[in-house]
Order: structure tokens, then C-alpha cells, then sequence
């Protein structure tokens, strides 16, 4: 056995049994590929590890699946902004969801701040697609939203809060599948 506890003790100060050092929701990977229907329940940007990685995260609560346990738990998506085609992707990702996006050419960054300060977000339901893909050495994890079903008919009060929920989110955009048929059925 090789004893790696000094590699470990930079992580000792800090340690907690909580996944990701907090009362964090599950993230996608801890879902099974499929579709699913999803509200969202909370958009907040944050910067995360020690340095400072620029994220929006996104609760969403889970509407309709096939396995209907998880039907009214709450997964957290995290997008992850360090390069431009993750800034493109949650742009198509907004726009998918019926938001202005495709206008904000050279204004992203304060368009994108308006809408989660207005907790615009919240509310909007959306049917997604979970996906795994294995690579040569790592597993990833994506959610793709295909459209989007507006807002909740039910007011949806105050937001929940990043931390407020369960624990695994992180995710990038994909290609729309076909509008539902007329068989579905799409819960609200």
C-alpha cells in the first residue's frame, strides 16, 4: 500500500465529511442518463477553490423522471466560465430557455448579472438531457437543456439558496432533441 497522507495534509485544515466542503446539493453525475423535466429553484453566481474559478450555479428540482423517486429532489448544476466556449455554452443555454441571450454580444457579463440579481431564472421549467461520456481518462457528466416550458404556474416564493438542499452539478449544452410528442406527458 502507498501511504499518500502527505499529499493529503495540505486537505486536513478544511476537512469535512460534507461532499465538496458544504451542505451542497447532488450534481448531475448523480443522475442517471435520461430526460427529465426540471424548475429551476436558484441561480447564483460564486467563485470557487483557491483560485477563484468563476461559476454560475443552478439548482433544479426535479419535476418529471423516469424513475419517479427522484421526482421533487433538487440537483445542482454548476456552470463552469474559465474559457469561451463555456461562456457560449450557457448563452445558448439561456437563450434555449427564452431569454434575450443572442443579443448580448458584447454585453454578456452585465446582461448575465441583471438576470441572476432578478432571479429571473427561477421558476422557468425546462425538459434536459442527462448524458454520460467516457473519455481516455476522465467520465463526463452533461446536462443538456432541449427547451424550454416557461415559468411554474405556482408562484415559486423565495428561492431556495445554494447550499439549502442535498449534495452532487456540472454540465454543458447539447444538441435540442425533437419537440415532445403528442404521447408525453409533461408534468407541472
Amino acid at each position: 500500500m502507498t501511504d499518500i497522507s502527505k499529499e493529503l495534509r495540505g486537505y486536513d485544515k478544511d476537512y469535512t465529511t460534507t461532499e465538496g466542503g458544504g451542505n451542497r446539493p447532488p450534481d448531475v453525475e448523480s443522475l442517471a442518463d435520461g430526460s427529465y423535466t426540471f424548475e429551476i429553484v436558484y441561480a447564483a453566481s460564486d467563485k470557487v477553490g483557491t483560485d477563484n474559478q468563476v461559476v454560475v450555479r443552478v439548482g433544479l428540482k426535479i419535476i418529471a423522471a423516469a424513475d419517479a423517486s427522484l421526482v421533487g429532489d433538487t440537483i445542482e448544476h454548476t456552470y463552469w466560465l474559465n474559457n469561451q466556449i463555456a461562456v457560449n455554452i450557457l448563452g445558448c443555454d439561456l437563450a434555449t430557455l427564452g431569454f434575450e441571450a443572442a443579443e448580448w454580444r458584447g454585453r454578456f457579463s452585465s446582461e448575465l448579472m441583471k438576470l441572476l440579481e432578478a432571479r429571473a431564472m427561477v421558476g422557468i421549467r425546462f425538459k434536459g438531457k442527462k448524458t454520460t461520456q467516457k473519455g481516455d481518462k476522465k467520465t463526463f457528466h452533461k446536462l443538456y437543456i432541449n427547451w424550454g416550458l416557461g415559468k411554474s404556474k405556482v408562484a415559486p416564493g423565495k428561492p431556495a439558496t445554494p447550499g439549502s438542499q442535498r449534495q452532487p452539478a456540472r454540465t454543458t449544452n447539447v444538441p435540442p432533441e425533437p419537440a415532445p410528442d403528442d404521447e408525453e406527458e409533461i408534468l407541472f
